[in-house]
């Protein structure tokens, strides 16, 4: 789903800016200074299920001064140009490398140059907190770094996978935003604080098979169904970093790609056991959600050596 906003009137602007991110008309919280010079502002408005990804140009320079609330974090990532930053220690210069968090309780002062172009994702600090405590264990909104790099390791996939997910949310027809979207909000969440342990990393817990079993557990009793990254850790009862570790020595892969595996073989045990009259292999991909057929019957000839229709037609030889 996409909105889309243009305007020179920076008054009303941030009304429209206020009402995006936190459905309200009341701006006092945020005051924007305008320097000289004409402006052109843009607002782009991108939801894919729980996540709203807010893209703002000033068209010029401006400064911005955010008081403390309750709410929400705002993770900022220029997409072009750079800005100034003061909250929570000394000022920072951010660009399109570095993601700035905005921490709910503490104010902050921006400065941005005429060139940048912000991309705002707000999460709720209930949400944030809640899958922090998942993801990565408790404490895990503690010592929280105010920067994060984009242009390396973990963050960059991070960014990747932000840019693949406004680019889903402006297509009519994405099967991300209409089957997968829950996945893609866990899996956002879970590269987030990927990328935040590889800059503050938290002590994982001791190892132990019963956290293993337990994920894998879950992932059986629920092939069919719509789960996602965070579903699985949270049933394990352990931080995601602890748990991709254990599962990485135990199957030398990660969780979901072990449900991905588990999901090829309870399709192939279907194939063997279909009629090709009556069974197809479409049918068959769908039900252990597989929504992409050509990467399914790829996928399936990498496992088992064969295509999706010649097991469905040599099972019932």
């Amino acid at each position: 789903m996409r909105f889309e906003y243009r305007t020179s009137d920076i008054d009303d602007f941030s009304v429209t800016v206020a009402r995006v991110m936190q459905n309200t008309d009341n701006t006092d919280h945020c005051r924007v200074t305008p320097h000289a010079g004409r402006y052109d502002a843009c607002l782009r408005h991108d939801q894919l299920g729980a996540v709203g990804m807010i893209t703002l140009d000033y068209g010029n320079s401006v400064e911005i001064a955010v008081d403390p609330t309750v709410d929400y974090f705002v993770l900022q990532v220029p997409l072009a140009g750079g800005f100034r930053v003061r909250g929570r220690g000394p000022e920072v210069e951010a660009g399109t490398d570095t993601a700035y968090l905005v921490d709910p309780a503490e104010p902050i002062w921006m400065a941005w140059d005429r060139r940048c172009q912000m991309l705002a994702v707000p999460v709720e600090r209930r949400l944030m907190i809640e899958r922090g405590l998942t993801l990565r264990g408790p404490g895990a909104t503690r010592g929280v770094p105010a920067t994060l790099p984009l242009g390396s390791g973990r963050g960059r996939s991070f960014r990747r996978w932000m840019e693949f997910m406004r680019a889903e949310a402006g297509e009519p027809q994405s099967l991300v935003a209409t089957v997968a979207a829950r996945q893609a909000e866990q899996l956002f969440h879970a590269l987030l604080f990927a990328a935040i342990d590889e800059v503050c990393p938290v002590a994982a817990g001791g190892p132990t098979p019963r956290f293993v079993e337990r994920a894998e557990e879950y992932m059986d009793a629920r092939l069919e169904d719509d789960i996602g990254v965070a579903d699985v850790v949270a049933a394990s009862g352990v931080a995601l970093r602890t748990l991709y570790l254990a599962f990485g020595r135990r199957h030398g892969m990660a969780p979901m790609a072990w449900l991905r595996q588990r999901r090829l073989e309870r399709a192939r045990a279907d194939l063997v056991a279909g009629d090709p009259s009556v069974t197809s292999v479409t049918e068959v991909a769908l039900r252990w959600r597989f929504w992409h057929l050509g990467r399914f019957a790829a996928a399936y000839r990498q496992r088992f050596g064969e295509s999706p229709s010649e097991t469905l037609h040599r099972g019932r030889r």
